[in-house]
């Protein structure tokens, strides 16, 4: 191809440009696919002395945020996949780090899950709900959480390195200035 001013330019075939590889895009989808099992599991274990043992699942806490973003974030590296577009593929990795994010908050505040349940099955809130805290004999965050916070980190870097890989592709392949 030529310019308007007859120097010749090469130019970046259009289907491989932005092409973003597969074994990156892949091992994202993989950790999505985790993030969202880890987001259907319990993410604690709170025990009593007059109820005994509950589990919390992450459906009643912040597992339904993790698996809406862990949703998002496979869909886009699918679509990405399929149409062949590294921009689509690193937009997956902005879901997967707000899975992270909740993930890592979930993992710092165990309480606040015994405070969700407390809330959402007894009715308590303020007072109440701290006065059955305190009874409360332990509660301890499971593997749930853990499972999605390795999950979304896979996916986001996977989406970050397939989405640089393809637009690097498409850097090689345009005229330097």
């Amino acid at each position: 191809m030529t310019t308007a001013h007859g120097r010749a330019v090469a130019t970046a075939d259009p289907i491989t440009a932005d092409r973003p590889p597969i074994l990156p895009t892949l091992a994202a989808l993989a950790g999505s696919i985790t993030a969202i099992s880890g987001s259907l599991m319990d993410w604690s274990e709170i025990e009593h002395a007059q109820w005994g043992t509950s589990q919390v699942s992450g459906l009643d806490v912040d597992g339904l945020y993790t698996l809406s973003a862990s949703v998002l974030a496979a869909l886009l590296l699918i679509g990405g996949l399929l149409s062949k577009r590294a921009l689509v593929v690193l937009c997956a990795a902005v879901p997967s780090v707000v899975s992270i994010g909740l993930a890592l908050r979930t993992l710092a505040d165990p309480e606040q899950l015994a405070r969700t349940y407390l809330a959402d099955e007894m009715g308590a809130s303020g007072e109440r709900a701290q006065q059955l805290l305190d009874s409360l004999v332990e509660f301890s965050t499971t593997t749930g959480p853990w499972i999605v916070l390795a999950g979304a980190g896979l996916a986001a870097l996977g989406a970050v390195v397939a989405g640089a890989r393809g637009f690097n592709g498409r850097r090689r392949s345009e005229p330097a200035g």
